[in-house]
């Protein structure tokens, strides 16, 4: 079990702060470009380098532009949209899980989310 702020000695700062750093790219007029984003990291979720990787880049945009995820979310079907909840709301890397979810509370869209319960 992965414990948020916990980073692992295989992950490579660099890679992330590249990844950072690309999410200015993301264009979030395109929700079901990122929900393929989403979709495809849930298949690398037993892995915890490549988990983390997707999760630097997720927690960003989750905190920066909450609604951009909760769009994003709401083209996932639910059990997907489930998937992604536990495995990348409720359980962070890099950002405090209260931090995360207080942002994506601040959605206006948030309430017609599959993770607004």
């Amino acid at each position: 079990m992965a414990i948020a702020n916990t980073p692992s000695p295989k992950l490579n700062v660099q890679n992330l702060a590249l990844q950072k750093s690309h999410l200015q790219t993301i264009d979030c007029r395109a929700p079901q470009a990122i929900s393929s984003l989403l979709k495809n990291a849930l298949n690398n979720v037993d892995d915890y380098a490549a988990k983390a990787s997707k999760a630097s880049v997720f927690e960003e945009i989750m905190i920066k532009n909450p609604p951009c995820l909760i769009q994003a979310l709401n083209k996932l079907p639910a059990k997907s949209c489930l998937q992604f909840k536990e495995n990348f709301i409720d359980e962070t890397f890099f950002y405090p899980r209260d931090d995360i979810k207080n942002a994506l509370a601040s959605a206006k869209n948030y309430h017609k989310s599959c993770i607004a319960s």
